[in-house]
Formats: C-alpha cells, structure tokens, sequence
C-alpha cells in the first residue's frame, strides 16, 4: 500500500511540475493549468484539470476524466491542445 501512494504521490509532483513549467509566462501571473493522474484502477482512477489562480493561491477544479485505468505520465503537446497519457 505505501509503494501504491508513493507512486501516487510522484505522479502528481511530476505532473504539476511538467504543467507549470510547460505554460507560456505570461499566463503565470493569472491562471496555471494543472493536470494530475491518479495511477489507481479504472473506477478509481482518472486525469483531474485545475486552475490555480496565482495572485489569491485559489485552487478550482475545471473538468475531470474518469475510468481510466492506470494513467501515468502525462504530456501536452507542442501545441498544447492534447494531454497524453501512458498506461
């Protein structure tokens, strides 16, 4: 069970860490886009989206996609409209 949350845990720091980083800057100083997996079974799993307002620290989920199993790494791409995901 510790491995399963240690997992879960380094998911989400990567995750985060790729979102923000990937962002144009001047969308830093009002709205980030954050995307974070859950890397759980299918009925307890999905890719989550939220916006954090920068200014007030304000966390605001926006959409989320369940029943899918296992998503792991997520990358945008270059153009920023599609969000992969390895199984």
């Amino acid at each position: 069970m510790k491995t399963s949350l240690f997992k879960q845990t380094l998911s989400l720091m990567m995750t985060v860490t790729f979102a923000i980083s990937t962002l144009p800057s001047e969308s830093r100083a009002e709205e980030v886009k954050i995307f974070v997996s859950s890397f759980a079974p299918a009925d307890k799993a999905g890719i989550y989206a939220f916006t954090v307002v920068t200014d007030t620290g304000e966390l605001k989920e926006t959409a989320n996609y369940k029943d899918i199993a296992h998503p792991f790494f997520l990358a945008l791409s270059p153009n920023k409209t599609t969000l992969y995901s390895i199984h």
